[in-house]
């Protein structure tokens, strides 16, 4: 305590004592004026040593500043943070890493997950890669997890935008195709992939803004149909299937990127165990050449491929290929018709 506060705090002190004096009828001697002080005195100081205990636990308690790789600013866009922890990046298997999200520079969400890179010709052709997640526990196995009040599940993806600096060519410059797709699909009632815009920070580098999405996979809160095993009598479903490019499988476990980099042939490697071809060509005319060629043959442009996503390759039996591959096969016959 300062004189000045000292003679302010003794003067407040002594009125006080006055104004209970005046109702009580006595007079208060310099002993009590004398103790009054002390204990003010005491409590003050008690009261200072409070406040700066709880000043420096207070800043004890906030969290470091955030060393983002870029300045966010104000932006609403959830930003990721993935730490791989030195560990390069595959196709498979899949890399164990960190996944911090931030909203508005504080952090919402701490999560243990493996990532891979994804896509074919979009992962050759652009600077941004694509990734899939997996969300893992503590032990390193599969744990459902939800982002963003997305219903919880283990597979997600991040979705980048072909991007080739190079060649200064840029696919969806809006950013949004993937996006305003998967919308329109759920605004008609149709299940698409949740998604949101995110950034994204990859080992220190900025990468820009993704799409992070679920998975397209069967579950009660994506693709809602009825499971099936290779044990099931019940033929007619639910399958899943996808026109897309082949997957070499196991072929590629452990490969160096650079396999992946100009290894076009993977990409149409169809077999009779991982799909089945449509029996017309784009030109609606029915197919006379055996199917399953060599990958990228004069007549590939022609051929459909079905790939076999649920139950996939590995799973699914010769009854239930047959059942869906003829199931296909009378429905484009009935859209063919000329009077459909």
């Amino acid at each position: 305590m300062t004189a000045d506060n000292e003679k302010q705090a003794y003067r407040t002190v002594y009125l006080f004592t006055v104004v209970i004096c005046f109702f009580t009828e006595s007079i208060p001697s310099t002993v009590y004026l004398s103790r009054m002080m002390r204990v003010l005195k005491f409590r003050f100081a008690v009261g200072v040593l409070v406040f700066i205990t709880l000043s420096q636990a207070c800043r004890e308690a906030e969290p470091p500043p955030i060393d983002f790789a870029v300045d966010v600013g104000s932006s609403e866009i959830p930003y990721l943070v993935i730490d791989t922890r030195g560990n390069g990046i595959q196709f498979a298997p899949k890399t164990p890493a960190t996944l911090n999200v931030y909203e508005r520079k504080i952090l919402v969400q701490e999560q243990r997950i493996a990532i891979e890179y994804r896509g074919k010709t979009s992962y050759r052709l652009s600077n941004k890669k694509g990734y899939n997640i997996e969300t893992t526990d503590g032990a390193g196995q599969d744990a459902d997890v939800s982002f963003f009040g997305f219903p919880a599940e283990e597979d997600w993806r991040l979705i980048g935008h072909v991007v080739n600096l190079d060649d200064k060519y840029i696919f969806d410059k809006t950013l949004m195709y993937n996006f305003v797709a998967y919308e329109l699909s759920r605004s008609i009632g149709r299940y698409a992939a949740r998604c949101k815009f995110v950034e994204l920070e990859l080992n220190g580098e900025y990468l820009g803004v993704y799409v992070f999405t679920e998975k397209p996979k069967r579950d009660n809160n994506r693709i809602n149909i009825r499971s099936l095993t290779s044990g099931s009598t019940n033929l007619t479903g639910g399958y899943i299937l996808t026109i897309d490019k082949a997957s070499p499988g196991d072929a590629a476990l452990g490969k160096p990127l650079a396999y992946f980099s100009n290894n076009w042939d993977d990409d149409a490697r169809y077999t009779a165990q991982n799909s089945f071809r449509s029996r017309y060509d784009i030109n609606r005319s029915l197919i006379t050449f055996p199917a399953f060629g060599p990958p990228y043959h004069p007549q590939k442009y022609l051929e459909t491929y079905f790939l076999y996503e649920y139950p996939d390759a590995a799973d699914i039996t010769d009854a239930q290929k047959q059942y869906i591959a003829n199931y296909v096969d009378q429905f484009e016959t009935a859209l063919l018709t000329d009077n459909f």
